[in-house]
């Protein structure tokens, strides 16, 4: 990735602390969507989520690949989503997690439900409804208030056009996107998490994250 690139010290941190990886042709193919299997490898690896002991859940994602304990790890802050939107697509039952794959390409929305759910944010900061006010495609969200309070955070700008703010949640989330999003969530949000949440085990993540980030 060129030094030149609007993502370029993210990209570098987020590789240097072994958070996200190139390709082993050596390239790091920065405009490439993230998939949900890099997602789940980076969700882990920063808030320290156990993967022993995980459920074969999404089951069409074989035991053997090299991210299924770690998408499974992080079942509870991706399938409410994904649940959500097998319904919107008219699948029955529990079919749509037919669909789940380590190569599926994660949305923006799917991206920022799950910081919103592990971040924890506070609840009482979304109006019911504030969504149709904020975003012109509003209609188009699963789940309005983790998005709100996720846009509210800084975890995701919206886009303007012609006055009018899009949030684009059916968007797919680039590894560059992906990089500096974490990276901001890291260096300055986890003293929040750590002030506001008495969970040990993100205490304790937080508290190595903030070690990893206080030179970046």
């Amino acid at each position: 990735v060129p030094d030149t690139h609007w993502a370029y010290n993210a990209i570098e941190k987020m590789q240097n602390d072994g958070i996200l990886s190139g390709y082993v042709d050596g390239t790091f193919k920065p405009s490439n969507n993230i998939s949900l299997a890099e997602f789940a490898t980076i969700f882990t690896k920063i808030f320290e989520l156990p993967k022993d002991n995980v459920s074969n859940y999404f089951t069409e994602i074989s035991k053997t690949h090299w991210a299924k304990d770690s998408i499974e790890a992080i079942r509870k802050y991706i399938n409410p989503y994904y649940d959500s939107l097998g319904e919107t697509l008219g699948f029955d039952g529990y079919s749509y997690m037919e669909g789940i794959t380590g190569d599926l390409e994660m949305t923006r929305e799917a991206f920022v439900y799950a910081v919103s759910k592990i971040y924890g944010y506070d609840e009482s900061a979304y109006v019911q409804g504030e969504e149709k006010t904020l975003f012109a495609d509003a209609d188009e969200i699963l789940f309005p208030k983790e998005t709100v309070l996720a846009y509210k955070n800084g975890v995701i700008n919206g886009e303007i056009v012609d006055g009018k703010t899009y949030i684009r949640p059916s968007r797919h989330i680039t590894r560059a996107e992906a990089s500096a999003i974490f990276r901001n969530l890291l260096k300055y949000d986890a003293k929040r998490v750590e002030n506001e949440y008495q969970d040990n085990e993100l205490i304790s993540a937080t508290n190595n994250l903030m070690d990893s980030f206080k030179n970046g």
